[in-house]
């Protein structure tokens, strides 16, 4: 009850704990088609395509349902007129196409084992909008668990990563930009976002960093937002491909 008259009246932002299996979806719903017709603009951010599809059968007309690589690619596109869709063909290949370039000196009996290190350590750094010093990079290395090959050693996969980000960067002010790009570029450049009075969140306790980014930066000064997740589930990094 404490949490609808909250939906009819919102201020500020706030959190609610709500284990597996308890309605967290329904509530928002519900909580939403609660909440006053006006003008605000309202989000209810989704992990998924099939989810949204859902929601949109549920939800008010006046709230819009989005996953959260759709609000990061909305911002993309605001920021770079250039890019007019997602290549899937292209974009899904960006950096694994840099990858089998990479020029170091050094004797690796299995080259692909040091591409496949760098995807690791780039897509958990995009993840994680980790520094892209190399103390910061081994640290995360050693949280997730990324084995490094023999005789390529961390300063080196350093410079690597924070080069084929910076090239990536480039591609995407020509238009090119991959799955990951959605949610990481608009966080780690701090770009103009969409604007909403009013968010929702579901499953929060699954929310990696970057994607915590874009929702805290997709409400306005002065907005309302509401995080429903059970903390007692184990908290993933879901690595963006």
């Amino acid at each position: 009850a404490d949490i609808f008259d909250w939906f009819e009246e919102p201020s500020g932002s706030i959190a609610v704990d709500a284990k597996a299996g308890s309605g967290k979806t329904s509530t928002l719903v519900h909580g939403l088609n609660l909440m006053p017709k006006n003008a605000d603009r309202k989000l209810f951010a989704a992990f998924n395509k099939s989810i949204v599809e859902e929601l949109i059968k549920r939800l008010p007309r006046n709230v819009n349902s989005q996953t959260f690589h759709s609000i990061g690619f909305a911002a993309t596109k605001l920021n770079f007129p250039t890019i007019t869709r997602w290549d899937v063909n292209e974009g899904n290949l960006k950096y694994r196409k840099m990858a089998r370039n990479i020029q170091v000196s050094g004797d690796f009996e299995d080259k692909r084992a040091v591409q496949d290190a760098v995807l690791s350590l780039l897509n958990y750094a995009q993840v994680t909008l980790t520094p892209l010093d190399e103390p910061s990079l081994s640290a995360m290395a050693d949280r997730f668990g990324v084995q490094m090959p023999d005789n390529f050693d961390m300063p080196i996969a350093a410079k690597v990563v924070a080069e084929m980000l910076e090239l990536g960067k480039q591609q995407l002010e020509h238009g090119l930009i991959s799955f990951s790009d959605m949610i990481y570029m608009p966080a780690a450049l701090g770009l103009k976002m969409p604007q909403y009075d009013f968010i929702a969140v579901d499953e929060a306790q699954d929310l990696n960093k970057a994607q915590m980014t874009l929702i805290q930066r997709s409400l306005t000064s002065g907005g309302s937002l509401i995080s429903v997740g059970d903390p007692c589930q184990p908290m993933g990094t879901q690595v963006l491909k």
